[in-house]
C-alpha cells in the first residue's frame, strides 16, 4: 500500500526466549556476542540475561575475566497463569471446546 511504512516481520519467539536458546548452545558467548548475533542493543541483551539468571533459567558464573552462562535443565516454563500446561490443552482449557469457544470468542451478539 503506496504511503504505508512496511509492517515489521512478526516474531515467533520472545527476545528473552531466543537469548535462552542461545545460551544453550553458546554458553562460553559475551553478552556482547549475543547482542550482536540475535541484533539487539548491549544493555537490552543485558537485562534478558539477567531477568533469565533471576528467574532461574540461566547460572552465571565467572570464566577467568568473562562471565560464562548455563541453561538450568529441567527448569519449566510456565504459562502467565503459573499453571503448568497439560495434555489437555493451556489452563482455562475446557475438554471438547476450542479455545476461541472457551474463551467466549465466536459469539454473536444476542444470540450467546
Amino acid at each position: 500500500m503506496a504511503g504505508q511504512a512496511p509492517r515489521p516481520p512478526v516474531k515467533f519467539f520472545t527476545n528473552h526466549a531466543v537469548v535462552l536458546y542461545w545460551i544453550a548452545f553458546n554458553p562460553e558467548s559475551r553478552v556482547a556476542d549475543i547482542a550482536a548475533t540475535i541484533g539487539m542493543s548491549h544493555r537490552a541483551a543485558q537485562a534478558i540475561v539477567t531477568d533469565l539468571a533471576e528467574g532461574g533459567f540461566v547460572i552465571r558464573r565467572r570464566s577467568g575475566r568473562r562471565n560464562a552462562y548455563s541453561i538450568v535443565p529441567g527448569k519449566l516454563l510456565h504459562p502467565p497463569s503459573g499453571q503448568p500446561y497439560t495434555r489437555r490443552g493451556p489452563p482455562g482449557h475446557r475438554s471438547g471446546e476450542s479455545s476461541l469457544a472457551a474463551a467466549g470468542h465466536g459469539q454473536r451478539r444476542g444470540h450467546g
